[in-house]
C-alpha cells in the first residue's frame, strides 16, 4: 500500500499523474520503485539503484536507503 500522509493512494502502483503522487521542490521523502529479476552487483537493476543513490547523495545532498524485495525478503518497512 502506498500512502501520502494519512491518505491511501493505491494498493499496488501509484498513478504517475496524480496530485498526491507527483514530486515537487518541497518533496522530502521519495520512494523509487525499480523492477528487475537479477539482483547481483553486475545486474542492470543493481546498477540503476546505485545510479539513483549517487544522484540523491551527490546532486541533491540527500540520503538514500536501498532495499531488495524477493522470495527471501518479502516486504520492507521504513
Amino acid at each position: 500500500t502506498f500512502t501520502s500522509g494519512n491518505v491511501v493512494q493505491t494498493r499496488k502502483w501509484i498513478w504517475r499523474q496524480s496530485e498526491l503522487g507527483k514530486t515537487t521542490v518541497d518533496s522530502k521523502d521519495i520512494f523509487f520503485q525499480l523492477v528487475g529479476f537479477d539482483t547481483g552487483e553486475d545486474s542492470p537493476l543493481y546498477k540503476a539503484m546505485t545510479d539513483i543513490e549517487s544522484l540523491v547523495i551527490n546532486r541533491f545532498q540527500g540520503t538514500c536507503e536501498k532495499y531488495i524485495v524477493d522470495a527471501k525478503n518479502r516486504y520492507i518497512e521504513f
